[in-house]
């Protein structure tokens, strides 16, 4: 497996751009393009530093699983309550990290032919990322376009209140793959696609506050309608299961790195047979 180093935002704040895509004090760095008004921001990266800047609150990491030069595209529709992204990284990548303190995220596969995966599910046909506060662990496959959405938590709470749905269960406070109603997934590639779909061109049609406003009045319901009636997948229980055992097992051959355990030691502290813990990896 290739992999080279991963970068957190929370370590390296973004530089704050000003209009025409410069960092205030400087050019563009080297191999790296941008464009920004203050509703539109738009970058190419050429490592994975630079792009981690763009993620904007995202405590985020990236390793690069595939060989090969490191290429990422980023566009984001900034509005107050809700913030719209596009990304395309040429390159098989693990990522991890969590969203925007506050905040509720939604995310989806663009490109059918290069899908994602998280805690070993396939995300693809009308399944989606969904997280509530919590951490996201997925591997994405070469030249992976994904949509994603990141909503202000306490205004989607707001909105399912006043419209007597209630957030599924399964998602409150979570992290989990669920999958859509067809009508739901449509409407919300609609939107991408209208905010999106000139992939780094900032679209006509929202240069206008008022029709941001509608759009994030619009996409509020929309997400307020998933969040209420996704479904749980069948395979998710086996899924978080197989984690927490990895995950146990991990952290116990970490406490021994000085006298490694066996594979029949690791076995026995964490209750599972080798079968089981073959399988869960």
């Amino acid at each position: 497996m290739h992999t080279q180093q991963c970068f957190t935002s929370a370590a390296m704040p973004p530089a704050p751009l000003e209009s025409g895509g410069q960092a205030q004090g400087a050019g563009p760095a080297k191999g790296q393009d941008a464009m920004t008004e203050d509703w539109w921001h738009a970058v190419h990266s050429v490592n994975m530093e630079q792009h981690v800047k763009h993620l904007d609150r995202f405590q985020w990491r990236y390793d690069q699983l595939s060989a090969g030069a490191f290429h990422a595209r980023l566009a984001e529709l900034a509005m107050p309550r809700v913030r719209v992204f596009r990304e395309t990284i040429t390159n098989s990548t693990q990522q991890s990290g969590l969203p925007p303190d506050g905040s509720i995220g939604l995310g989806l596969p663009l490109a059918p032919d290069a899908p994602m995966w998280m805690n070993g599910m396939r995300v693809a046909g009308g399944r989606v990322i969904m997280s509530h506060g919590a951490e996201i662990e997925l591997c994405t496959a070469p030249d992976c376009e994904m949509g994603f959405v990141i909503a202000d938590a306490a205004v989607i709470e707001e909105t399912i209140q006043r419209t007597g749905v209630h957030m599924a269960g399964h998602l409150r406070r979570k992290a989990a793959v669920v999958q859509l109603s067809s009508t739901s997934e449509d409407a919300l590639r609609q939107i991408l696609a209208l905010v999106h779909g000139n992939f780094g061109v900032p679209p006509e049609a929202l240069r206008s506050g008022a029709a941001r406003r509608q759009l994030e009045d619009h996409l509020i319901l929309e997400l307020v309608n998933a969040l209420s009636s996704a479904s749980a997948l069948p395979e998710e229980r086996n899924a978080l299961l197989r984690k927490r055992v990895v995950d146990r097992a991990r952290e116990l051959m970490l406490s021994a790195l000085e006298a490694p355990l066996s594979i029949l030691d690791v076995c026995s502290r964490i209750g599972a047979s080798r079968r089981k813990l073959n399988y869960c990896f």
